[in-house]
């Protein structure tokens, strides 16, 4: 090593130093989506739960107070007719995704929104 490049290391780790902010902020951002999915699902499935059992009718579901971001999701139930005879409830749900690099499209109608959809034949009473 001469001694002027002495600390030339140091600098060029420094500089790297955003790069990899960026690729951990990423791979977070990846993790958020993930898991809003995965919420998404596991919500649709206890409103479909929640809608076709009859002792459960009453109360209200266990999704909404376990999820906070039910509040600002958007949530459809709906109910059709089978060929047996019998009811099916499908209970969709729509999770706006949790943004942390800028510059992704927030909201309801992002293409990043969690989607899911659960249906279940209606337990009659």
């Amino acid at each position: 090593m001469r001694p002027g490049e002495r600390g030339a290391e140091t600098l060029e780790l420094v500089a790297g130093l955003p790069l990899l902010g960026v690729v951990v902020t990423a791979l977070l951002q990846g993790a958020a989506l993930v898991e809003d999915h995965a919420r998404a699902a596991s919500d649709a499935r206890e409103l479909v739960r929640h809608a076709v059992v009859c002792e459960h009718r009453a109360a209200p579901p266990a999704a909404v107070a376990g999820d906070p971001a039910l509040g600002s999701a958007r949530v459809t139930v709906t109910t059709a007719g089978d060929a047996t005879g019998g009811v099916l409830v499908t209970a969709s749900v729509v999770l706006p995704p949790r943004i942390l690099l800028p510059g992704l499209p927030p909201g309801l109608g992002s293409p990043l929104a969690a989607h899911a959809s659960a249906t279940m034949r209606q337990e009659p009473c």
